[in-house]
């Protein structure tokens, strides 16, 4: 299913916040960046709005962080650049979350549809789920760049986070 950006209309979160960016929708809950592990739900160009459907009432009613490519347009343009390709959704899950129980409950929610992705993307390792659209990337927070903590308080454009290392400075 194809759908054009100037139609498509994502939910708006409940309980979460947006942040916009040129290229990605953000949904954040809380105050506290996600530190655990990462999920990517690589869904093809015409995949993206039916897909991101079925999965946004499970991850606002978990409120689980999320990004996703923000039209089904920007994301072709993504797909020539190797080390973005193919994540068009992207899930970051508390600590204490179980990486695989959460793909496997994506997974479901994507099985019979009929979606199509990449079967290969960069940095990440496949489920293996029956769609084959779900990806883990495990938590790996390398201080000297700052790790998902940084990145998220560089998108909310505040300050240097206590933890974050000097010389890296968080600026919009």
């Amino acid at each position: 299913m194809t759908v054009s950006s100037a139609t498509w209309n994502p939910p708006t979160p409940q309980h979460g916040a947006v942040i916009m960016t040129r290229t990605w929708r953000i949904v954040v809950y809380g105050d506290a960046a996600p530190r655990g592990s990462r999920l990517y739900v690589a869904l093809g160009p015409g995949s993206l709005a039916e897909g991101y459907e079925r999965l946004f009432p499970f991850l606002e009613e978990q409120r689980l962080c999320h990004r996703h490519v923000r039209s089904p347009e920007l994301l072709q343009r993504l797909e020539s650049l190797a080390a973005w390709s193919g994540k068009s959704v992207a899930v970051d899950l508390p600590e204490p979350a179980d990486p695989a129980e959460l793909a496997l409950a994506l997974d479901d929610l994507l099985v019979g549809r009929g979606l199509t992705g990449p079967s290969l993307i960069a940095g990440a390792q496949p489920f293996g789920g029956k769609t084959g659209l779900v990806f883990i990337r495990r938590a790996e927070i390398r201080e000297e760049q700052g790790g998902a903590r940084l990145w998220l308080a560089r998108l909310l454009g505040e300050g240097r986070p206590a933890h974050a290392p000097r010389g890296l400075g968080v600026h919009g």
